[in-house]
C-alpha cells in the first residue's frame, strides 16, 4: 500500500489561498505520521478499490457482515457482526495505517498488540479485594457520530471522514466484529481510562480494562463510593455501568477477571477445569462423534476444535499441566483426519 506523501501539481488557475490550504492540510497529516488521503477517490486510489465500491460500503454497511449469534458464559447470546472478506481489507487497512498512530492509555488492555487477558489479569493477583463491572452495550454506545468527529480531529476532510466512519461502523455504531472496533473502542476510553486511573493512584488501587470489563483491586476498597464514581463517570461519557455485574468480591471468595481467576496462581477456575476435563474423558470414551451427538454439536469437527480451544487456554492461563499437555496431543491427532 502506497501511503507516501502525494506529489501535487496545481493547474494555472489555482489560486494561491488554495493551493496553500491543501499544502497545509497535507503537512498536518504528514507531521502526525497519518497517510495523506485527499479525497474519496483519492483513498480509492490508496487502496486500489473502485469508487462506487467504496461509497456502496460507506452508504450500506449492513450489505458487507455477515451476523451470527455465540452463546455467553450467562448463557445469553452476543450478537457478532463479521466483516465480508472487502470491508476487513478496508477495515484493516484503516486500522494499521490510521488508528493504530494513535496512542491508547496503559490500562487498556485488549485490542493492543503484546497484551492479552494474562496480561490484565496479573495486575491483580493476591489482592485482599476485587471491584468488578462492565459497560452495558459497550460498542453499541459508541457512535458513528463520535467515530466521525474522531476522523475530523485527526484532520481529514468532511468526505474522507464520513467515509471512514462508514466503514468502521454499521447501523449508527460500532459494530462488534469489525476489525476497527476493539482500537476505536480504546481510543474512545481513554479519557475515562485517565480519569479512572488518576481515582485509583489517589486511593492506592490498581485498575486495568479489559474492553468493556472494569477491573479495579487493592488491600481496601469502597465499594459504594467507588461504584458511584464509576457509575458517573460513565454516565458523563454516554455510557451505562452494568450493575447486575458490579461487585467487589474479598480474597476468601473467587475472584475472576475476564474469565480468569485471580487468587492466587491465574487459572480459568475450577468449574472451567472440570468441564473441560470432563469433556475430554467423554470424547475418549465415547468418540469424537458420540460425544457430539449426546452434547448437541451438529459438526464434530467443531466440537473437537472447541475443546482444543479451551485445552489451550487453560495451558495459557496455568503455563505448564503435563496431564492436559498429553490430553491434547491425543486430540490433536484425533483432529488429524478432519484436516485431510
Amino acid at each position: 500500500m502506497n501511503t507516501k506523501t502525494p506529489q501535487i501539481g496545481y493547474a494555472a488557475s489555482v489560486k494561491d489561498e488554495h493551493r496553500a490550504a491543501v499544502e497545509a492540510y497535507i503537512k498536518k497529516l504528514t507531521d502526525t505520521g497519518l497517510p495523506v488521503i485527499l479525497s474519496p477517490a483519492h483513498f480509492s486510489l490508496l487502496v486500489k478499490i473502485q469508487m462506487h465500491e467504496l461509497f456502496s460500503i460507506s452508504n450500506a454497511p449492513d450489505r458487507y457482515y455477515t451476523d451470527f449469534s455465540v452463546r455467553k458464559h450467562n448463557g445469553g447470546k452476543r450478537l457478532i457482526s463479521a466483516p465480508l472478506p472487502l470491508l476487513l481489507y478496508l477495515q484493516k487497512w484503516v486500522l494499521s495505517n490510521i488508528l493504530e498512530t494513535t496512542e491508547i492509555h496503559p490500562a487498556a488492555k485488549a485490542y493492543r498488540k503484546r497484551s492479552s487477558i494474562k496480561e490484565n489479569a496479573k495486575f491483580h493477583r493476591k489482592q485482599a479485594f476485587v471491584f468488578k463491572s462492565d459497560v452495558r452495550d459497550f460498542f453499541g454506545s459508541i457512535s458513528s457520530f463520535w467515530v466521525y468527529n474522531y476522523f475530523r480531529t485527526l484532520g481529514y476532510t468532511k468526505a474522507v471522514s464520513r467515509l471512514l466512519s462508514g466503514i468502521c461502523t454499521k447501523n449508527g455504531c460500532l459494530p462488534q466484529g469489525a476489525a476497527t472496533s476493539g482500537y476505536l473502542s480504546n481510543i474512545f476510553m481513554k479519557e475515562c481510562d485517565e480519569k479512572l486511573l488518576v481515582y485509583c493512584r489517589e486511593h492506592g488501587l490498581r485498575f486495568t480494562r479489559y474492553a468493556d470489563d472494569i477491573a479495579i483491586s487493592g488491600g481496601e476498597v469502597d465499594f459504594p463510593s467507588l461504584r458511584q464514581f464509576v457509575d458517573k463517570m460513565l454516565s458523563d461519557h454516554d455510557l451505562n455501568i452494568n450493575l447486575a455485574k458490579t461487585r467487589c468480591i474479598a480474597q476468601h471468595a473467587r475472584q475472576k477477571i475476564a474469565g480468569v481467576v485471580v487468587n492466587s496462581r491465574m487459572s480459568p477456575g475450577r468449574d472451567f477445569l472440570r468441564q473441560l476435563r470432563q469433556d475430554i474423558y467423554y470424547i475418549e470414551k465415547y468418540g469424537i462423534y458420540g460425544h457430539a451427538r449426546q452434547t448437541g454439536w451438529r459438526s464434530p469437527q467443531a466440537c473437537l476444535n472447541n475443546t482444543l480451544g479451551r485445552i489451550s487456554h487453560a495451558l495459557f492461563l496455568l503455563g505448564k499441566d503435563k496431564n492436559l499437555e498429553s490430553k491434547k496431543r491425543k486430540l490433536e491427532q484425533m483432529a488429524k483426519p478432519f484436516d485431510n
